[in-house]
């Protein structure tokens, strides 16, 4: 079982009070099957609330609604798992009335995490307090609560402090100036044990009027099959089932079944008619085997590059894993991933690394390395500025001093970024050394840089 990991986020934001719709595309770049995406909407009038999201053409199931009643804000919290393999999309939600608000939108994506069908969801849903406390009960281990709300008193979020400790900020409309509300998104950490707890933010001073809603993102389970199965025939039927097994089945026949289930949980729904004998084989298909060591900490890595290049202006348009012994932009008839911008995680090296890290060991252990060091590669890529150029072959000038100027400074951004994602993504128990950051030529129009972080991570036990 992996815990739930953020692959990325994106919040947006009403211009001022008014109508727009708001559209997100940041966090759904190369979204894959049975990934968990959530978004939260708010708005500061409890009687104008926003419609459903939309987009890639998935279904949006609404987890928790708030509207209280009184001058309350409202917040909504929609949830989906990704199917259909709509790979890169948007997601766009508008106000459901003509009137005019200040809304705020949240899109999360998550891997290894899994929704209930009616999942978890906050327990209390408003109240004129500081802090501001809701009350939850997560219902699996290893879970993460992710939840927004609006406060209509709108006290300064500068200094407030989200409870519990490693909870994560993913979104932020601060109007306070002028009292035009304040909408907050956050998630919390990994939730060790099931059972009842608290979340939310205290200000610096001053009691919110909020209103929030928020979910349970649940740890996948390590391998789950679902079968759904009508049987019509004559024989006897002997099923053996391995691994975590959910039938819905319906068996007409002549005969007796005789069902050998292995291992627990099994869940059967079955209705039998039989006078004879029935035979059946169930195949379960075998799930290829779950990277423990380089993976979780690839994603960890690649949700953290995420939130930091999605604090600029204009972000790369991709951000995503890659594979290779170097990897950059490609160019394609209708895609050049320079020019759209991008940004990449990959997997470098992976070698036992325990009392010399972040070197490799060289001592022999009988029982195999206690510790690897995964070496992953931060990147970005983007055009340089060429002001002085047009499309013709004789009047191909080099860039100006304001375009080496410019590339310069974004080149300059990305490397801070790319920075701070290194240093503050993982946790401070987890060792980690950072490695020196190096540009990229300037080639085919295209530049950018790279840095390179070793994380080490315990050997799991179940290798051998």
């Amino acid at each position: 079982m992996g815990n739930p990991v953020r692959l990325a986020s994106d919040a947006q934001y009403s211009p001022g009070a008014d109508t727009s719709t708001l559209t997100s595309s940041a966090a759904t770049v190369g979204t894959s099957n049975g990934e968990v995406i959530v978004v939260k909407l708010t708005t500061w009038s409890n009687a104008d609330g926003m419609n459903a999201p939309t987009g890639g053409g998935q279904t949006y199931q609404l987890a928790q609604l708030s509207a209280p009643v009184g001058f309350k804000s409202w917040s909504a919290t929609y949830v989906c798992t990704v199917t259909g393999s709509p790979g890169s999309f948007s997601i766009s939600s508008s106000p459901a009335t003509l009137n005019n608000t200040r809304h705020m939108m949240v899109v999360e994506r998550w891997g290894s995490a899994f929704l209930d069908p009616t999942p978890a969801v906050l327990g209390t849903t408003q109240g004129s307090t500081a802090p501001m406390v809701a009350a939850f009960t997560t219902t699996a281990p290893n879970s993460v609560f992710s939840w927004a709300m609006c406060d209509l008193n709108s006290l300064d979020p500068a200094g407030c402090t989200y409870q519990p400790a490693g909870s994560t900020q993913t979104g932020l409309l601060d109007a306070h100036l002028g009292s035009n509300s304040v909408h907050y998104s956050a998630c919390t950490g990994i939730i060790a044990s099931a059972g009842a707890g608290t979340l939310g933010v205290t200000p610096v001073t001053g009691n919110y009027n909020w209103a929030a809603s928020g979910v349970e993102i649940k740890a996948a389970p390590d391998t789950f099959v679902d079968l759904s199965v009508n049987f019509t025939a004559t024989g006897s039927m002997t099923a053996a089932l391995v691994s975590e097994v959910s039938l819905a089945a319906s068996f007409t026949a002549t005969g007796g079944m005789s069902a050998t289930l292995t291992p627990d949980p099994v869940d059967l729904a079955v209705n039998f008619t039989a006078t004879g004998g029935m035979s059946a084989t169930l195949n379960v298909p075998v799930l290829g085997p779950v990277d423990p060591i380089a993976t979780p900490v690839a994603n960890q890595l690649l949700a953290c590059l995420t939130d930091q290049m999605n604090t600029l202006v204009s972000p790369p348009e991709r951000i995503q894993l890659r594979v290779g012994t170097d990897t950059g932009p490609l160019i394609g008839p209708n895609v050049d991933e320079c020019c759209a911008g991008l940004a990449w995680v990959r997997v470098a090296d992976v070698y036992p690394s325990w009392n010399n890290f972040p070197g490799p060991d060289n001592d022999w252990l009988p029982c195999g390395p206690l510790a690897y060091a995964v070496v992953l590669e931060m990147g970005s890529a983007f055009c340089m500025p060429w002001s002085d150029s047009d499309d013709t072959f004789d009047n191909i000038d080099p860039p100006s001093t304001q375009d080496w100027e410019t590339a310069f400074t974004t080149l300059m951004q990305h490397q801070t970024l790319m920075r701070r994602a290194a240093a503050c993504c993982f946790h401070p128990t987890q060792r980690r050394a950072v490695g020196e950051w190096a540009p990229l030529p300037v080639e085919g129009g295209c530049t950018g840089g790279t840095l390179r972080v070793t994380v080490s991570v315990m050997a799991p036990c179940g290798d051998c």
